[in-house]
C-alpha cells in the first residue's frame, strides 16, 4: 500500500480505473515534546513530500505541484489549499474575515503556539487529524495517508460503524477510523499545547437590512447569485452546468449562461425509469437559455463495472444510492469542461421543512414515551384498519423519522452488531437537541446541512472534475438567513425566493413541476443477475472477513435481511445495498492499507 500512496503523492495513476486525480497535497504536525517529529519527517521524505514551513514543534510537509500556498510572517505560517474566488471577504460579526472559495487553512500562531485549521462550509476539501502523544495532532487531507502513517493505525471504529450503518454515511466530526476525526466545515479546530483541541464557530456575517417585498428580495438576491456564479467561472474554458431540471440548477444554468455566453454546456444525468428521469424538464430549460445540452445514461451494466473499483478507490465507506450515477457523470463531463457548476447547498439555505407524517411523529415523542409508543404500537398492529397509525408509534428515536435514507434502524442495528448502540454521539442526533419540539423548519434545515455531500467530494477527487457551489458564497448566505420565512418557505410554497428569482429568466410553465429528485433506482441494481452484487459481497466467508476488519457483524442477521429482499422485500434494499458497499470496500480498499 505504501507503494500506492506513493504513487498517488506524486500524481502518478496506477492501474486503478478510478485513480486518484488530485493526490495528497499536505501532511503536518504539531509535536510539542518533538518526540514523533523525526520520524513523521523521514515517512514524508520517503513518500516524496518536502517540507514546506517548519518553526519549532509545527511543520508541514507538501506534495510537488502548486496546489498549496505558504506564506510567512513574523506572526504566522499560513498553508492554504484550494481555491479562492477572489472576491471580497466578509467579515464575521467579531471582525474576522475569511475569503471566499473552497478551501482548507492551516494557520499557525507563532507568539501563541497554536495551531487553527479551517475548511469552507462547503465541505469540498478533505481534512483529518488524530492524536500524537504529548498533546500534539497530526493532520492531513488524505485519510489513507494520516492511518497509515508512523502511529497511526487504520482500526476500524464501532462507534463509526454504527453511524454509517443508520445514516449511510458519517459526518464530521466523526469518521470510520479510531481516534481520527474531521473538523466541523466553517468551524475552527484549535490546538495549543497541553490542551484538549476544541472546536470554534465562525460568527454570522452581520445580517444586511431585510428587503420589504418579495421582488424586492428576489432583485437583491439575483445579484448575490450571479456576484457568487461569475466570481466561479474561469477565465477561459468550456464549464459544465449540471442541470437537473429542478429550480436550483436550473437557476444556476440561467445565470452562467449569462455571464459567459457561448461557455456553458448544460449537463444531466438520465435514468431509463421515467420515473427517476429529469431530461425533458431540463431539456426544455437548456434549449430556453440557448445552451448546448449533454445527456448521459449508463446502463446498469455500466453501473456495475464501475462498482468494483470505485470501492477500491473511496477513502472511506458511503452509500448515497447516487454515488456511482455522480461518478460516471464527473467522469463523462471532465472530457467536456474542467469546471462545472453545481446547485448543491440550496436546500440548506434556504430551508426546507419535513413532510408532515414526520412533524407528527415527532410531535408525538415529546407527548408519549417508548413504553406507551410501543403499547400502541401493538394495538393498531401493522395490518388491519389502524395499520395506517403503526409507523406514526412504532419508532425508537425520533430523530430516525427525519434521516435521509432507511439504514439499520437502532433496535435493527443492535441485533446486527450485537451489542448495545448509541447514536448519542453523532452529528446529527446533538443537532437535534439543539432545537425545541415545535421548531420543524429550522430542525430540519439544520438536520440537513449535517448530511455529507461525499458522492460529489469523492467523485470530484476520483476525475479531476473541479465541482464549485454558487450558493455556498457567505454574502448569499447572509442575505438568505436574514430573510422573514414567508419570502423563502411560506406553507406549500418551497425556495418561494428561488422561483420568484428563477421565473424572470425562465418560463415557469418550463420548470414549475413536481421534482423527481435524484433518485438513482439502487434497488434494480441490486437486483441484477438474480442479486449476484449482494449474494458476492455478502457471502458468510466475506462477513467473516469483516470480523476479521473489526467491522463484525451478526452473520445470521445479514443472511435473513439478504433472503428477505431476494424474496421482494425492497424495504430493506438500503439496509443491504450498505452492506454491500461496506464489504466491497473493505475487500477492495481498506485491505490494501495493510
Amino acid at each position: 500500500m505504501a507503494a500506492d500512496l506513493a504513487a498517488r503523492a506524486g500524481r502518478r495513476s496506477g492501474p486503478a480505473a478510478w485513480p486518484d486525480m488530485t493526490g495528497p497535497r499536505l501532511f503536518g504536525w504539531l509535536d510539542p515534546p518533538g518526540t514523533a517529529s523525526p520520524r513523521l519527517a523521514a515517512w514524508c521524505a520517503a513518500m516524496g513530500a518536502g517540507r514546506a514551513a517548519s518553526d519549532g514543534p509545527f511543520q508541514v510537509w507538501c506534495w510537488p505541484g502548486e496546489r498549496v500556498r505558504i506564506t510567512e510572517s513574523p506572526a504566522q505560517v499560513l498553508a492554504v489549499s484550494g481555491v479562492l474566488f477572489g472576491g471580497p471577504a466578509t467579515p464575521d460579526a467579531a471582525g474576522r474575515a475569511d475569503p471566499d472559495g473552497h478551501y482548507l487553512r492551516v494557520r499557525w500562531e507563532r507568539a501563541g503556539r497554536r495551531l487553527c485549521l479551517f475548511r469552507d462550509d462547503s465541505a469540498s476539501q478533505d481534512l483529518y487529524y488524530r492524536a500524537l502523544p504529548g498533546g500534539g495532532i497530526a493532520f492531513s487531507d488524505d485519510l489513507d495517508l494520516l492511518v497509515t502513517s508512523p502511529g497511526g493505525a487504520p482500526h476500524l471504529s464501532r462507534r463509526g460503524l454504527h453511524e454509517y450503518l443508520r445514516f449511510l454515511d458519517i459526518a464530521t466530526p466523526n469518521t470510520l477510523y479510531e481516534g481520527v476525526w474531521s473538523p466541523e466545515p466553517g468551524t475552527e479546530l484549535i490546538v495549543e499545547p497541553g490542551r484538549a483541541p476544541r472546536s470554534v464557530p465562525r460568527s454570522p456575517p452581520p445580517p444586511p437590512p431585510v428587503p420589504a417585498d418579495l421582488e424586492t428580495a428576489a432583485t437583491a438576491l439575483d445579484r448575490l447569485l450571479d456576484d457568487a456564479v461569475r466570481a466561479r467561472l474561469p477565465a477561459t474554458g468550456t464549464v459544465v452546468a449540471f442541470l437537473s431540471g429542478g429550480v436550483d440548477s436550473a437557476l444556476i444554468a440561467a445565470l452562467a449562461a449569462a455571464a459567459a455566453p457561448g461557455r456553458i454546456l448544460a449537463y444531466t444525468l438520465g435514468f431509463e425509469d421515467s420515473a427517476c428521469d429529469e431530461t425533458p424538464i431540463a431539456a426544455r430549460i437548456a434549449a430556453h437559455l440557448g445552451l448546448p445540452h449533454r445527456v448521459l445514461r449508463p446502463s446498469m451494466a455500466e453501473y456495475r463495472a464501475a462498482f468494483d473499483d470505485w470501492t477500491a478507490a473511496i477513502s472511506h465507506p458511503f452509500a448515497d444510492p447516487a454515488a456511482l450515477p455522480t461518478l460516471l457523470a464527473f467522469r463523462d463531463a471532465h472530457r467536456l469542461g474542467a469546471v462545472a457548476l453545481d446547485g448543491t447547498g440550496a436546500d440548506e439555505l434556504i430551508g426546507i421543512l419535513p413532510a408532515p407524517h414526520r412533524r407528527k411523529a415527532v410531535w408525538l415523542a415529546t407527548l408519549a414515551p417508548r413504553v406507551l409508543r410501543r403499547a400502541a404500537a401493538r394495538l393498531c398492529g401493522a395490518r388491519g384498519p389502524l395499520a395506517g397509525l403503526y409507523p406514526l408509534v412504532e419508532f425508537d428515536d425520533p430523530q430516525e423519522f427525519l434521516i435521509r435514507w432507511r439504514g439499520w434502524p437502532r433496535r435493527e442495528l443492535e441485533r446486527l452488531c450485537a451489542e448495545p448502540v448509541s447514536l448519542a454521539h453523532t452529528r446529527f442526533y446533538r443537532t437535534y437537541r439543539d432545537f425545541r419540539p415545535g421548531q420543524h423548519f429550522a430542525r430540519f434545515s439544520r438536520l440537513m446541512a449535517t448530511q455529507p455531500d461525499d458522492r460529489i467530494h469523492e467523485a470530484s477527487r476520483l476525475t479531476g472534475l473541479a465541482v464549485r457551489f454558487p450558493f455556498f458564497d457567505a454574502r448569499l448566505g447572509a442575505f438568505v438567513r436574514a430573510l422573514p420565512l414567508a419570502m423563502r418557505y411560506p406553507p406549500a410554497q418551497p425556495k418561494r425566493i428561488l422561483k420568484a428569482a428563477l421565473a424572470r429568466r425562465v418560463p415557469r410553465d418550463l420548470w414549475d413541476q413536481p421534482k423527481h429528485g435524484f433518485d438513482f433506482p439502487f434497488a434494480d441494481f441490486l437486483a441484477l443477475d438474480d442479486y449476484a452484487l449482494p449474494r458476492h459481497y455478502l457471502s458468510p466467508e466475506r462477513v467473516r472477513a469483516l470480523g476479521q476488519a473489526g467491522a463484525g457483524l451478526e452473520p445470521r442477521v445479514v443472511s435473513a435481511t439478504l433472503e428477505r429482499l431476494c424474496a421482494g422485500g425492497r424495504e430493506v434494499a438500503f439496509r443491504i445495498w450498505a452492506l454491500t458497499v461496506l464489504s466491497a470496500w473493505v475487500e477492495n480498499h481498506w485491505r490494501r492499507l495493510g
